[in-house]
């Protein structure tokens, strides 16, 4: 059962189809209760072997996005520092391992798509497009390797 604790929408690890409970402005207090809600899922699933997490990048010049994405980057790898190794994981190499390339033929919002397409098909999972990703994100070693 793959976990993935990464940026999507909030950067708060929540259940498929369910409301992000961490949603609003101010960063600092989504930080706060994604730390929480890690250690709440952690505690619940008992162990965790690894943590994918994607690597941050500016998308369109967001310096502020940018920013925020560091903080949280940096509250997951403190809180989970001590549970299990983390790995972070550009989205190109994620990507390849499923033959999506971006390129200039392909924009985020297709290579999005193309992770919704494989969930829904080769899993059988309906999820948003961060959730997908995200479960992408977290088997791309076992899709790569078989």
């Amino acid at each position: 059962f793959p976990v993935t604790i990464g940026p999507f929408r909030t950067g708060f690890p929540y259940p498929l189809g369910s409301t992000d409970p961490c949603s609003g402005a101010d960063p600092f207090k989504r930080i706060k209760k994604m730390m929480v809600a890690i250690k709440e899922l952690i505690d619940q699933l008992g162990h965790i072997d690894h943590c994918y997490l994607e690597n941050i990048q500016v998308q369109g010049g967001n310096i502020n996005g940018y920013k925020t994405l560091a903080w949280m980057q940096f509250a997951v790898l403190y809180t989970m520092d001590s549970i299990a190794p983390v790995e972070l994981v550009s989205p190109a190499t994620w990507r390849s391992a499923y033959g999506f390339t971006r390129g200039t033929k392909k924009k985020r919002e297709e290579l999005k798509e193309l992770a919704i397409s494989y969930c829904r098909e080769k899993l059988g999972i309906k999820a948003t497009e961060d959730e997908c990703e995200a479960i992408c994100l977290a088997l791309h070693k076992e899709i790569k390797h078989g």
